[in-house]
């Protein structure tokens, strides 16, 4: 008896399938008339609920847009009125400083004599009530306040002593009151200027430039200032 090779162990059978259980059988969907209806009516108000949302958010993304629009267009108008408001301002303003500088002098003079009479009386009754004063006017002015001024000092009460003196050099409106070292001076182009600048910064509503009318001083100023 021959021997042969021993082969290879032969490989297990593979495990037979479980039976598995049969799918049940379909059965068709069947509806009455009342459940199409009952499902037609619930997608048709789910769609019409979306439809609405959707109008309204439209509606408002319009409705924000325009009033964007709007308050852009009404900012731009408001800019533009007030561009136009400020330019008229400043053409008014202008021509009325010019008005008052080419009318000052003629006011100075026509008003000149009781405004210095006035100014006079004031700076004495407050700066220098008990002292000898020289006033520095015009010539036209000064054989008249002399002479209202002695009139005032033959009435009743006290009147300080005044010296009326004239000085061709004054412009109209110009004053100087003479202390011993003091002087007191006014200008009436100054006042003339200032009332001009005070008007047109009224109109331009801008805040007045500071005043340079009045000046008191212990020593003679320079002559040329505010002439």
């Amino acid at each position: 008896m021959v021997w042969r090779e021993l082969a290879a162990e032969p490989p297990e059978p593979p495990a037979a399938a479980a039976p598995s259980e049969p799918d049940p059988p379909q059965r068709p969907l069947v509806f009455t008339e009342e459940e199409v209806a009952r499902l037609a009516a619930g997608i048709a108000l789910e769609v019409r609920r979306q439809c609405a949302e959707a109008c309204r958010a439209r509606l408002e993304r319009l409705r924000e847009e325009e009033l964007a629009r709007m308050a852009a267009r009404i900012e731009e108008l408001a800019r533009s009125w007030q561009h136009e408001r400020r330019k008229e301002r400043e053409e008014l303003a202008a021509l009325l400083r010019e008005a008052v500088l080419a009318l000052g002098q003629k006011l100075l003079v026509r008003t000149e004599a009781e405004a210095v009479e006035a100014t006079v009386r004031e700076w004495i009754a407050r700066l220098l009530p008990d002292r000898p004063v020289q006033v520095v006017v015009r010539p036209e002015l000064r054989d008249r306040l002399a002479a209202r001024w002695a009139a005032d000092a033959g009435g009743e009460g006290a009147v300080a002593p005044v010296e009326f003196v004239a000085d061709a050099g004054l412009d109209a409106g110009d004053l100087r009151l003479v202390a011993g070292d003091g002087r007191i001076e006014r200008r009436g182009a100054v006042f003339v200027r200032e009332l001009a600048a005070a008007l047109e910064a009224c109109v331009r509503a801008d805040p007045p430039p500071e005043a340079e009318e009045v000046r008191v001083d212990g020593e003679t100023p320079a002559e040329d200032e505010g002439a």
